[in-house]
């Protein structure tokens, strides 16, 4: 059970660093802020910049 538990555990580190590699920096990277701290309208906004940049 235990080894399971941590087969888990590594998988979603695993994954979330994945994420934070592809989505997190695309916003760090693109419009200078935080996915975390930003608001939806300001993620909407830097979605809008990547598609006239031709990001996306």
């Amino acid at each position: 059970m235990r080894k399971w538990l941590l087969l888990a555990a590594g998988a979603l580190m695993i994954g979330f660093g994945v994420w934070s590699l592809t989505v997190a920096s695309r916003y760090q990277a693109l419009c200078e802020l935080s996915y975390w701290s930003a608001t939806p309208a300001e993620l909407r906004l830097c979605d809008e910049r990547a598609g006239e940049l031709g990001g996306r």
